[in-house]
């Protein structure tokens, strides 16, 4: 963890706390790691990162749905029955709620050893939960296998930005033209 203007821990507020990574390539990235529920929410509630469970899929498809990046050409092409499938049976998921409401939430697939989903609610976005999902769900697909886990993603979008700024490698692109990306190992995570 970095502290900008040489501030410490004591004087340092959170929206002054971020960490960096460098890349071998000379890329960096800077990413928050504490910021405040966005004050236009007019929300006292905290965020509270927990385990999906089946009764959270109608809010998990209006977060997916309502997404301006990645959006399904058909909607209908993913389903409800599909997210019971993939948190019941495939793999596990994470929902970030607040206030209640899920804003944002994670799906990884243990059997096909892919990431189905990562999406955060536009009106929640850049305030470190895609961050910590994403962290809670590589923890527990790692302590679950050794194997490799992939992704696809929108090229030239804030989520390729995202993985990259993550340490995920791009690996080509799929046959429709997502960028595809992999992560071979990942290191334990304290959440």
């Amino acid at each position: 963890m970095l502290f900008p203007n040489n501030l410490s821990t004591r004087d340092a507020s959170p929206s002054a706390l971020h960490d960096v990574k460098a890349f071998s390539d000379g890329h960096v990235c800077i990413l928050p790691t504490i910021i405040p529920i966005c004050a236009a929410h007019s929300l006292s509630a905290v965020m509270i990162f927990r385990e999906a469970q089946v009764d959270d899929i109608p809010q998990i498809m209006t977060v997916r749905l309502a997404v301006r990046e990645n959006r399904l050409s058909d909607p209908s092409r993913v389903t409800a029955q599909d997210c019971e499938d993939y948190l019941k049976r495939r793999g596990k998921g994470w929902v970030c709620e607040v206030a209640g409401q899920v804003v944002g939430f994670a799906i990884a697939d243990l059997q096909d050893h892919n990431i189905w989903a990562l999406f955060i609610d536009p009106e929640f976005a850049a305030q470190g939960i895609g961050k910590r999902l994403h962290d809670m769900m590589l923890d527990w697909y790692f302590r679950q296998t050794a194997e490799p886990v992939w992704l696809s993603t929108g090229p030239s979008t804030r989520a390729e930005e995202f993985y990259r700024c993550q340490g995920w490698q791009e690996t080509g692109r799929t046959q429709s033209g997502e960028v595809r990306f992999e992560m071979r190992t990942w290191p334990s995570h304290t959440l």
